[in-house]
């Protein structure tokens, strides 16, 4: 069936092109890893240790057979995915299958390697896929009961049906187009490809992509090749080869993007390769069994490809077979393509052919679009790479009788005509592929423009960097890319994110330049643009020549200017300007066209300005974009203006340094005040004579006075001659209404119609002194803004950023110039471009893909996947059910060092300050010296002319102040007293460390925010030696280490530093490569040299724990535990008396109450926690002695000796649990307090060795933190003590015992995160006597507004009976009660008319209990002079709080009948039992009053009818506002289903206690099913007579799932305590070396969240006092130093509890009564300031 050699008749279908292309396959990320692999002769075949296959879960008995074979290719990072780019939450991405995670991650980076993003393409997409068999759902998640109980069938059908593959992906990446899931086996991905190509063509879609994956499970495990199987018995796939055993099955899978050619070519895309002919079809029956290949399908496959690609087999270069590598499939693979092209070999050239199965094993799925991918980069880059593992030929193909050679070593693709490959990729069941490729279209290379925008954006601030570094190292590698492509890809074919830089280059090396160090900005889309228009005094000739010349749309604008200043002056503008630039006659019109020309400019690319700014003459232009004039009218007007200004008197001008008042008072009669551009930047004008006699006056006062170069006295009396003429031609011009805002420079206020169409206004806005500045503040009063001038060099943008005095400090608003200033290094594009992308960077919807040469798409690197750890492990085999959640072993890793390659200095030398006092330090100055920087070298010894000392921090800012004034602050610090560090005492080696460090950081950031402008990031580098343990033998200084917490904190708290720690050797000195790196681009941000080779840390993950070993722990052993009784001190403790019945001591600072106190302490506080787990360790058998002592104090550690020695003989370990929280950031930073929180640690640390050392233990464990590893803002001095633990660790000599120090992530419920102790003045409070009170709950109380009881659900039935999922809650309702009890007891009644009224009541925090817990509860009242705030806490914390009065309100009488008759809506019954069990809550007999409610027919109100109880009618008596009766009432405005929960009571009128029978009205605020209701009720008895009175009633739906939990426990991620005291037992079994990270959330994770909370300063400032009043109480209630107008409630880490707080305390600060739901529909406080105006309106008529 050979197809003859007739002449190629070209393709019977269009060609489809190859214009994206992505994978991920075994051994590579991407697409261009893979093909250097593919050259490189690479077999991505993993070999597994037999440890690696224990952990892996391999079963001995099958590990130990001889034909295991412990291999596979496997897919790095499996199991990471970016959850958040997608908009997927934690649990969605983890309940997806790895495979359509992949996939979906595939489609997004072959589309954005086509250069057409989801967010961008236009037309109909399609979506073409198939995955690997859902084993992860099967295996995985239903075989994890926990997981699969909560999560249910329907949440993981979507992640894991293949029927959801393409669906969920053009979801996801809302795509429109046929989206179809296609199963054929291992032919899945490229009948995928066949059917996008036909959709194509048949015009379907305009654009497809499509592709598969396939992940193995269990992934990273070997596998028992079955007898007669297809699997390889070596762990090789050898296709074709004589020592074939099988195919090795791989993980991976790949996508293309295809687009109809013709198309391609004319959109400028990227073509990889062009598709010329594909066919499928089915095997049938007719071979030997269904799995079998059948010979004669698969020879009818390829003949009809290769007849609808138009093409012969001599045409045909290459094959890229399917080639499994089994006995059987590849010589009938063979025969079937020799039946095809015939038998003798064309033109004596054999065909090659080859499989990518030899490199990276069977995809399955994804084999066959890996399998085109290989081949498209075959015909693109023209290169034959080698099929591996050929020994010799398949001993049952006769290669010799075919037209083909397996192609075994890379070598160039010679070839008389295009390049063309086939494809073959075959299924199970008899599905056959086979695709016909081509090299790509030669085309026309695109034209080089001079300077290129480049812009880039991600979705997180590191995400941007690491697309920036991969762009360059892109770049680098790939010379045939040129600068304009580069630009219009990313220009075109990205989409746009909110952390954006853009960069301008005219050269490859420009860029990489450029993105070292970007200016990147998140968008703020509120951002708002107004022009500035440039006036007299900025021109200089050729001004926007370069931009004349390189963009149409400013030159025609201009040219159309020019045209009419031709007419109007008789001569050429430009060359009228370039001989008399000074001439106000050519001066202005010559701005005038300018400005006019970059308006239209910018307004071509997308910026339009919502406000306009012309200074003097400028005002001209913004008048005609606006409307008021025409352009030749304003050309007119403009050059006449200039014409009459000429001919005025002459005159001068000054430029004076002082505000307009002051000047005032200065100017002398002759002199008037031309223009006010700012604060402190006047004008005045008048004749010569009188001006150089004031220029002289102020000199002599030193008050900066500077000279202007003009002939003229604008703006001042001596225009007044020319004035009736310019009324005149402004008289003959039709003035118009402005079209669009601008500000006036003659009033320095918006325009207004009357102003704009009135000729007087244009003659004294030529008088009139010009009003630039107050203009500008006018502006920015407004809202956020970007200044763009318009004009040339940067005049306006300058006087802009001008603040008023007394304003609070800040760089002023971003104001850009368009042009450059004569002189200026960029030129008018740069300058222009440079503009541009800032703009974008801060969100203004500029149009890039019209700015720059245009080009065409190529392929550049793809979006930087984020990706976070994924995966559902199945429970263990026999595991108990319900089964626990499995231990995340990936939880742990180690520290490490990786070696890189030393570093090269680049650039100039900088100029240093170094602080040092040794010899190592001097040795470094004398380098930098010699490598000829300018160093000032500062430090405390008394003659250094630049003597500090070391923890002054005024010191610092005197030197600083010092070095600004001598010539400006050196541009690199360098921090090197500890190069010389000697001092042993641990606190006290922190002054030249630490302590130093933080004084000049507070120094610096004062200094920077004073003079940094715009400059970027101050560099300091931190010199250590010995700090860090690379070796195992070099950490000699472990008190040095705390400057690695100050490295990672300080640049999160102060954005101005960038911060490096390097560390030398113990012996190294300041050589070479120290020099290089200090001299190098910034890069890794903490280095450790060694012998001049260069580290940087890593950390690695341990793949799994053993099991514990039994010898680890002695069985009663003697454990001395420090912070015993803390969180994670307590939990070690528990779980040591459990394990080995130890013999423990338990240090504490304040040590336990004596023993016969311990049955009067409730259980809910540290201490009454402690003392219950004290018991249960005794009673398991264990013996515990407390001891109180601190550990930082000698005195304290010889008491706690003696007792251990005293009672128990001897000690066997010690955990170091001790320690204090720190929580001050470094600006506000008290050393006290440092000494405070390092003390326990730094101290505590040392002294536990010289009293415990000679005692020899087993082990000591340090219990240290992941602060010390990343950081968090607020936590330095807490990071930076654990950061001393980690290095006592690893420190050479040190302690005579193992030393192991846990770097703990979050433990949930327990620790230092999440704990702290009851406050001493808290204890104390409770522990008074007090005088006896009845009430039920509160019995005593101590005349000052104190009230307390005890509670429990054994003892009272207001928690007994209202209880959720088994734990007793007390009910809001019962708060209320309280505040209400406390505060008429306290406060007498003024008369017997007065109520008591409650408002402004929040809901804090819930109080839980389990069943043998108690809380002790305390009311308090204070205040006067008639308001009073009341307050309910435990030792939990506040629970509520309100305020409180009697008042004189009266109450109407309800018409109960009318009310009744307006009711006749739906009806509800209620029987107890429904009510009882509503949203999962379990009521007791006590809320059985609701009988019906019956709903308003338009849904408005709702009525509601009770019948107490006895039991309660008796109760309520006493109680007037009985929790029971009081949680129904207000439970009518809900849903009824326990959906909804109490906030806040906005007023609350208590009239009289609740009666036997009673109706509740509830009146709807609003909508009743949002994510809040409002409502006010009233309820009254059966004569309508008031009993209660509630206005603002706030719920808000809520996870009542949440409330089982206690609030003291955290939710979110974390250890759980006995995870984290398995992991201690597992960790001391082992051998990680001294040091061992446990954390439940990634480090990466954990570091986003701390930047974030810092990220890029605040948002826009408030636009006026109602902002910045709404702004404070903001920032007040969040915590945060500066709230933006525009920054989410929500995002800013507000919740229900803070969000009525919040609303609270705005309606005091703004005197109106805000609704709660104005926070949820209107959640910034820009929104919320207009919600206020408008009520404030509203509220004055």
């Amino acid at each position: 069936m050979a197809i003859g050699d007739s002449a190629d008749p070209g393709p019977a279908v269009e060609p489809v092109a190859i214009v994206g292309m992505a994978c991920r396959v075994p051994g590579a990320a991407d697409v261009r890893r893979f093909w250097r692999n593919l050259t490189a002769g690479v077999e991505s075949v993993r070999r597994f240790t037999r440890a690696e296959q224990l952990a892996a879960g391999v079963p001995v008995e099958e590990l130990d057979d001889p034909a295991f074979v412990p291999a596979a290719p496997v897919l790095d990072d499996m199991a990471g995915f970016d959850a958040a780019f997608f908009g997927m939450t934690p649990r969605e991405a983890e309940l997806a299958d790895p495979q359509q995670r992949l996939f979906l991650e595939l489609c997004h980076t072959a589309l954005e390697d086509a250069g057409h993003p989801p967010g961008r393409v236009r037309g109909e997409v399609g979506v073409y896929g198939g995955t690997g068999v859902d084993d992860y759902l099967w295996r995985n998640i239903r075989g994890n009961r926990r997981i699969w109980d909560s999560a249910g069938r329907g949440l993981t059908m979507v992640g894991n049906s293949p029927d959801y593959l393409a669906t969920f992906t053009s979801y996801k990446l809302d795509l429109r187009g046929p989206s179809m899931t296609v199963q054929t086996a291992c032919s899945t991905s490229l009948v995928a490809v066949h059917l996008a190509c036909e959709a194509l063509r048949s015009g379907e879609c305009d654009l497809a992509v499509a592709g598969g994956t396939n992940i193995e499970l269990p992934h990273h495990r070997g596998y028992l090749p079955r007898v007669g199987g297809v699997d390889s018995s070596d762990g090789h796939c050898a296709p074709f080869s004589e020592q074939a055993s099988g195919t090795v099955w791989g993980s991976g899978g790949g996508t293309v993007v295809l687009k109809r050619l013709s198309e391609a070519i004319e959109d400028g895309d990227h073509v990889h390769a062009v598709i010329l002919g594909n066919a499928v079809n089915n095997d049938g029956s007719e071979k030997v069994s269904f799995t079998a290949p059948g010979p004669k399908g698969q020879t009818a496959v390829i003949a009809q490809a290769l007849s609808v690609a138009g093409v012969t087999p001599a045409d045909i270069g290459y094959v890229e077979a399917h080639g499994t590598g089994t006995r059987l499939g590849d010589p009938i693979e063979i025969a079937a393509l020799t039946e095809v092209f015939g038998r003798e070999p064309r033109d004596g050239q054999r065909c090659a052919i080859g499989s990518a199965k030899s490199n990276i094993g069977h995809l399955s799925q994804g084999a066959g679009v890996v399998g085109l991918i290989k081949a498209a980069l075959m015909v693109s880059h023209g290169m034959l790479p080698p099929s591996l593992n050929v020994t010799a030929p398949h001993p049952d193909i006769d290669f010799a009788n075919s037209p083909f050679t397996v192609n075994t070593v890379a070598r160039v693709w010679e070839a008389a005509g295009p390049r063309r490959a086939g494809v073959s990729s075959f299924g199970f069941g008899g599905t056959n592929a086979h695709l016909v490729v081509e090299q790509p279209p030669v085309l026309a290379a695109t034209e080089a423009g001079d300077v290129a925008l480049i812009p880039l954006s991600a979705k997180t601030e590191s995400a941007l960097r690491t697309a920036a570094t991969r762009l360059v190292e892109h770049v680098a590698d790939s010379p045939e890319l040129s600068l304009t492509d580069i630009a219009h890809t990313l220009r075109a074919g990205r989409d746009e994110h909110s952390h954006r830089a853009a960069v301008v280059a005219r050269t490859r090396e420009d860029l990489a330049r450029a993105l070292a160090r970007p200016a990147a900005a998140v968008a703020d889309p509120a951002t708002k643009v107004a022009f500035l228009f440039s006036g007299q005094g900025s021109q200089y000739p050729g001004m926007g020549d370069e931009l004349h010349n390189a963009e149409p749309v400013f030159r025609s604008a201009m040219d159309e200017c020019l045209e009419l200043a031709r007419a109007e002056l008789g001569a050429d503008l430009r060359e009228l300007l370039a001989a008399h630039p000074e001439e106000t006659q050519f001066a202005q019109p010559a701005l005038f066209a300018v400005g006019y020309a970059l308006s239209r400019l910018w307004r071509s690319w997308g910026v339009e300005p919502e406000a306009m700014i012309g200074h003097s003459v400028g005002e001209y232009v913004a008048a005609a974009e606006a409307g008021v004039f025409t352009v030749p009218e304003a050309v007119r007007l403009v050059c006449a203006r200039g014409r009459l200004m000429q001919q005025a008197p002459p005159g001068a001008m000054l430029a004076v340094s002082m505000d307009e008042d002051r000047l005032r008072e200065w100017l002398p009669t002759g002199l008037s005040l031309a223009a006010v551009n700012g604060s402190g930047a006047c004008v005045v004008a008048g004749l010569a004579e009188a001006v150089e006699d004031f220029a002289a006056k102020l000199s002599a006062e030193k008050i900066q006075n500077r000279e202007l170069r003009t002939s003229h006295a604008f703006h001042s009396p001596l225009m007044d001659g020319v004035l009736p003429d310019f009324r005149a031609e402004v008289a003959a011009v039709s003035l118009r209404r402005p079209n669009r805002p601008y500000l006036s420079t003659r009033t320095g206020d918006w325009i207004t119609p009357e102003q704009a169409a009135d000729p007087d206004h244009w003659v004294r806005q030529l008088r009139d002194t010009v009003r630039f500045g107050d203009c500008v503040q006018r502006l920015l009063a407004d809202g956020s803004w970007a200044l763009v001038e318009c004009g040339p060099g940067r005049q306006l943008a300058g006087l802009a950023r001008i603040r008023p005095r007394g304003a609070a400090r800040s760089k002023g608003p971003l104001a850009l110039p368009s042009l450059p200033t004569p002189g200026d290094s960029r030129g008018d594009v740069e300058t222009l471009y440079a503009a541009a992308g800032r703009l974008w960077t801060v969100g203004v919807p500029v149009r890039t893909g019209r700015i720059g040469a245009p080009g065409r798409r190529v392929p550049l690197p793809a979006y930087p996947f984020e990706r976070t750890h994924y995966f559902v492990e199945p429970d263990p085999p026999g595991a108990p059910q319900p089964a626990p959640e499995p231990l995340e072993h990936s939880w742990v890793s180690v520290p490490t060092w990786r070696q890189t390659a030393p570093l090269t200095a680049t650039g100039e030398p900088s100029s240093w300050l170094v602080f040092s006092d040794g010899p190592r330090g001097t040795d470094l100055v004398a380098a930098l010296r010699r490598s000829g920087a300018d160093v000032v070298v500062a430090g405390e010894e008394p003659g250094n002319p630049h003597c500090v000392r070391a923890t002054e921090p005024d010191d610092y800012a005197r030197l600083f102040a010092d070095l600004a004034a001598r010539g400006g602050m050196p541009t690199r610090i360098a921090h090197a007293w500890l190069l010389d560090a000697d001092e042993a005492d641990p606190l006290r080696a922190q002054d030249l460390g630490l302590f130093s460090l933080i004084a000049c950081a507070r120094a610096l950031a004062t200094t920077a925010q004073a003079q940094s402008g715009e400059s970027g990031a101050i560099a300091l580098d931190i010199l250590t030696r010995g700090a860090r343990d690379v070796t195992g033998a070099d950490l000699v200084n472990p008190a040095s280490a705390t400057v690695t917490a100050f490295a990672e904190v300080a640049p999160i708290e102060l954005p101005v530093l960038r911060v490096r720690h390097l560390d030398l050797g113990p012996g190294d000195r300041a050589a070479g490569a120290l020099l290089a790196e200090l001299r190098a681009a910034p890069g890794d941000p903490v280095v450790a040299l060694r012998g001049g080779r260069r580290w940087v840390p890593e950390q690695q993950p341990v793949p799994e724990l053993s099991e514990v070993d039994s010898t680890t722990l002695r069985q009663q052993g003697v454990y001395l535990i420090t912070g015993g009784t803390g969180g994670i001190g307590i939990t070690v403790a528990e779980h040591l008396a459990r394990r080995v019945a130890a013999r423990l001591v338990l240090t504490s600072r304040h040590g336990l109450p004596p023993e016969h106190e311990w049955g009067a302490l409730g259980g809910t506080d540290r201490i009454g926690r402690a003392v219950a787990a004290i018991r249960r360790m005794r009673a398991a058998g264990a013996e515990v002695e407390v001891v109180a002592a601190d550990v930082s104090e000698a005195e304290d550690l010889a008491r706690v000796r003696e007792v251990l020695i005293g009672r128990f003989g001897r000690l066997d370990g010690i955990v170091h649990a001790a320690g204090v929280a720190g929580g001050q950031m470094i600006e506000a930073w008290d050393r006290a307090e440092a000494e405070r929180v390092l003390g326990p640690k730094l101290l505590g640390t040392n002294l536990l060795r010289a009293a415990f050392g000679d005692l020899s233990p087993d082990f000591l464990v340090l219990c240290s933190s992941t602060s010390a590893l990343i950081g968090a803002p607020g936590q330095l001095d807490y990071s930076a003590a654990n950061a001393y633990l980690d290095a006592c660790a690893g420190a050479a000599g040190g302690w005579p015992a193992r030393r192991l120090s846990v770097n703990w992530g979050r433990w949930l419920e327990v620790g230092m995160a999440v704990e702290t102790e009851v406050p001493r003045e808290w204890q104390r409070v409770l522990d008074q006597p007090g005088e006896a009170w009845d009430h039920p709950i509160l019995t005593h109380r101590d005349g000052n507004g104190g009230y307390r009881g005890t509670v429990s659900p054994a003892t009272h039935w207001v928690l007994d009976e209202h209880r959720h999922q088994g734990r007793a809650l007390l009910p809001g309702a019962a708060h209320v009660e309280l505040i209400r009890a406390a505060f008429e007891n306290h406060v007498p009644r003024s008369s017997p008319q007065h109520q008591a009224e409650l408002s402004d009541l929040v809901f804090v925090r819930p109080l839980v209990l389990a069943d043998d817990e108690s809380a002790r509860i305390r009311v308090t009242v204070r205040g006067d002079a008639g308001e009073y705030r009341v307050e309910v806490a435990s030792e939990s914390g506040v629970h509520a709080e309100a305020r409180a009065r009697w008042t004189a309100a009266d109450a109407e009488l309800v018409d109960l009948r009318a009310l009744r008759a307006g009711h006749g809506g739906q009806r509800q019954d209620y029987d107890g039992e429904r009510l009882g069990k509503a949203g999962g809550f379990a009521l007791g007999g006590r809320w059985r009053s609701l009988r019906h409610t019956t709903d308003a027919v338009d849904g408005t109100s709702r009525l509601a009818w009770f019948e107490l109880p006895d039991a309660v009618r008796t109760e309520a008596a006493g109680l007037p506002l009985h929790p029971a009766v009081l949680d129904e009432v207000t439970s009518v405005a809900s849903d009824g289903q326990g959906k909804y929960l109490p906030l806040s009571y906005g007023r609350l009128v208590v009239h009289r206690p609740f009666p036997a029978r009673l109706w509740a009205w509830a009146r709807y605020q609003g909508a009743r099913d949002g994510e809040v209701i409002t409502a006010d009720l009233s309820v009254v008895d059966e004569r309508g007579e008031p009993v209660l009175t509630v206005t603002d009633f706030v719920m808000r739906r809520t996870d009542v799932a949440a409330l089982s939990s206690k609030p003291a426990a955290p939710t979110g991620e974390g250890l759980r305590p006995e995870e984290a005291v398995d992991l201690l037992d597992r960790l001391l079994g082992a051998d990680l070396g001294p040091r061992a990270i446990v954390s439940a959330v990634p480090l990466a994770r954990i570091r986003q969240r701390s930047e974030a909370i810092m990220a890029s300063g605040p948002g826009a400032a408030p636009a006026d006092d109602l902002e910045t009043a709404i702004a404070r109480v903001w920032a007040d209630v969040l915590g945060i130093a500066e709230v933006g107008v525009d920054e989410d409630f929500a995002e800013l880490g507000g919740n229900s509890l803070t969000a009525v707080q919040l609303i609270s305390q705005v309606r005091s600060a703004v005197g109106v009564r805000v609704p709660m739901q104005v926070l949820f529909e209107a959640p910034t406080v820009a929104a919320m300031a207009g919600v206020v105006a408008r009520m404030r309106g509203d509220a004055s008529g």
